[in-house]
């Protein structure tokens, strides 16, 4: 984060600032107001269900190896 902040300070452009950091305008602009209130960084968002889920695999094929009685 101290980055983008960084580098906002020198451009003084969330555009600009988001295009040199490598992430949205959006992202600079909320961190700078962030830190603009002193407010605590807002935590990370939960993993948002896709329509792909059902069709991903349910497990890791590397579990397998580890469970007794599986073969691959």
């Amino acid at each position: 984060f101290m980055e983008i902040l960084a580098v906002y300070d020198l451009t003084k452009s969330y555009r600009a600032a988001a295009g040199l950091a490598g992430c949205s305008h959006h992202t600079v602009a909320r961190l700078v107001a962030e830190r603009d209130t002193a407010d605590v960084p807002t935590p990370p968002r939960e993993k948002r269900p896709m329509l792909i889920d059902e069709y991903l695999p349910t497990e890791c094929p590397l579990t397998a190896l580890e469970t007794p009685g599986v073969e691959i």
